[in-house]
């Protein structure tokens, strides 16, 4: 079993798969990839601060900090390439980082109520958890499945105008899924299942 110290530590690879379609889908402004990388080094910096302020038998708590913070982070970089998109439309922006922060504040009052979306105690809510699961499988099909053939002809058909704002919606989207899906999991493990050290 992986500790929890080892955890944190992996956790910083995430990010840095996302950050890649943060980076290069689409490459419209610069600042968007230096912001990611002040994003990076913060979250490098926090992890010995964090450790340093929290006492020896809660250090625990520090590393799962993190670990939910690189996994948010992961999700966040996923919705960079639609923010990169609205570059000239900042009320837009604004409002897809709120909705995206958002999908925390909702995915803890969901843990919070009687049926969950995610890990639902009964299944009097089992509908719904279907069609939450079922977000991410939609998406890929109007991806394309991940197929470069199938990709391809969608430039050729649809052209590269409609794409090149298509492909960064259907990373928003699944961006925010995750999000909810990340964040439900750590409320309930953390907070439910008592994993976090008082």
């Amino acid at each position: 079993m992986v500790g929890v110290y080892k955890a944190s530590i992996i956790s910083y690879f995430m990010p840095i798969i996302s950050s890649l379609f943060a980076f290069f889908m689409p490459d419209t402004n610069q600042t968007f990839n230096y912001i990611i990388i002040s994003i990076f080094i913060f979250s490098i910096i926090i992890y010995p601060i964090a450790l340093f302020i929290f006492k020896k038998k809660k250090r625990p708590n520090a590393a799962r900090f993190i670990i939910s913070f690189n996994m948010l982070l992961f999700c966040f970089f996923f919705t960079v390439p639609l923010i990169k998109v609205a570059i000239e439309y900042v009320l837009l922006q604004l409002l897809l980082v709120l909705f995206y922060f958002l999908c925390i504040l909702l995915a803890v009052i969901d843990q919070k109520s009687k049926n969950a979306l995610v890990l639902p105690e009964s299944g009097e809510n089992r509908k719904l958890t279907y069609v939450y699961f079922a977000i991410p499988v939609v998406a890929m099909f109007l991806g394309g499945g991940g197929s470069i053939i199938i990709v391809r002809q969608m430039h050729n058909v649809l052209g590269d105008p409609f794409m090149f704002v298509w492909g960064p919606i259907i990373l928003y989207i699944v961006g925010c899924w995750l999000t909810f899906l990340f964040s439900s999991l750590f409320y309930k493990g953390f907070t439910k299942n008592g994993m976090w050290i008082k």
